[in-house]
């Protein structure tokens, strides 16, 4: 811990006052049972930059994701009495990608948590609460993306991890409804940290906090991981009880019945797949045209608790540009899907340019690659809630048939 001792018990108090809502109990305690009968205990954290580490001098083992990691399996091991084999069944996953919100994690999420089937986490952190901002539906991803959650087979708990800005810009306002419909656990940096900076009774001062507008520095993500640990601390006190005693918990009014309960947002997006060279999709004739390369530049981040960096979207279509003077042959697509979003390269590169998207033969979007001005998945919902068969086609721009422009993938409601 980097505070000091003397302010250890107002330290706390802080962590204690960013958990909003303990929410309901049962499946996560079941995931405790189920450990203790031998079974694995894996816990994934998904969201933006902060979840991937930015910020903090090692990202890979430093961000707050595996910080509070290690110090959940430290209190499962001390506090329920596991053995080494047991504490060994505790599994870390983590999937944060830089300037993404939940819009682009509905694409990825069976990708990059999923790992394709092969992963079914049993605790799922989500923080998305500073980057959600451009999400097109106000608040439809982010529920879906919940709800998604939530009906995974294994019944994971979930957990919402609310980060803010230094300037105290964050989305909780929106989020937290979700929260309370669901009743999940919820932790708010900002009701922890915020009111006290500049204080007679700081703490923690504003620039020991964030290492630049946007992210926690090292201190901050080691005050995030302890925030998350307090909801543990609680957590396990009340089972550890309720165990001695045999005390039934509280039931769960939502286990088994996410498809029966009404969303506050909506919930369109809750079934989204994605759609690349590698995840193809029965209903989709695709014609790639001039985009039959595959670009090997795409932003990164480090996956797990490993350093290497993992590119995302890599089964790509990629047009490399013409100089011959001849229009380029677009990329085209028939799908049958109600719902569909196209997950486009955004470069700081100059030999990328714009791209026009028509859907059934009107223009619907133009992007430009160079806006955002670095390396990233930008992704734009095509078209919402609009069922049957539908054409798309992506092509540069006329002006611009020398540049390059690379579609990273879809994401597709059937």
């Amino acid at each position: 811990m980097l505070v000091k001792s003397y302010h250890r018990e107002a330290y706390e108090r802080l962590c204690h006052k960013a958990l909003l809502r303990m929410g309901n109990r049962v499946r996560i305690t079941g995931k405790f049972m189920d450990l203790l009968r031998g079974k694995e205990l894996t816990i994934a954290y998904v969201g933006g930059s902060i979840t991937q580490g930015v910020g903090a001098n090692e990202p890979w083992k430093e961000c707050y994701a595996f910080q509070s990691f290690l110090k959940i399996r430290e209190m499962l091991k001390s506090k329920l009495g596991l053995t080494e084999g047991q504490v060994e069944k505790i599994r870390f996953l983590k999937a944060g990608l830089a300037g993404t919100g939940s819009e682009l994690c509905s694409v990825r999420y069976e990708k990059d948590i999923g790992r394709d089937g092969k992963e079914n986490p049993d605790i799922v952190i989500v923080e998305f609460c500073v980057n959600d901002e451009e999400d097109e539906t106000g608040g439809v991803f982010y529920e879906s993306l919940i709800r998604r959650i939530l009906k995974q087979k294994s019944q994971p708990a979930v957990i919402l991890l609310f980060s803010v800005f230094q300037n105290g810009f964050n989305l909780q306002r929106r989020m937290l409804p979700v929260g309370e419909w669901y009743d999940l656990p919820v932790i708010s940096i900002k009701n922890g940290i915020y009111s006290q900076f500049g204080s007679e009774s700081e703490i923690i001062s504003c620039e020991e906090f964030f290492s630049d507008p946007l992210h926690p520095s090292n201190l901050g993500h080691t005050f995030m991981a302890d925030c998350i640990c307090c909801y543990f601390e609680r957590l396990l006190e009340v089972f550890i009880k309720e165990n001695k005693t045999n005390t039934e918990t509280k039931k769960d009014k939502w286990k088994n019945n996410i498809s029966e309960l009404s969303s506050i947002y909506g919930n369109d997006m809750e079934n989204m797949c994605l759609l690349d060279r590698v995840h193809s999709y029965e209903d989709a004739q695709i014609e790639e045209g001039d985009f039959a390369g595959i670009d090997g530049d795409l932003q990164c981040a480090p996956m797990d608790d490993k350093p290497e960096e993992i590119p995302a979207f890599s089964h790509n279509w990629h047009f490399a540009g013409r100089c011959d003077g001849v229009t380029g042959k677009p990329f085209r697509m028939k799908i049958n899907a109600q719902t569909l979003a196209v997950v486009l390269k955004d470069s700081e590169k100059k030999e990328f340019g714009k791209a026009c998207v028509y859907v059934d033969g009107k223009l619907c979007r133009i992007f430009d690659p160079q806006i955002v001005n670095w390396t990233h998945c930008h992704v734009m919902l095509l078209y919402d809630n609009v069922p049957g068969w539908h054409e798309v086609e992506i092509l540069q721009q006329p002006a611009e048939q020398g540049k390059k422009v690379t579609i990273l993938g879809f994401g597709y409601v059937k």
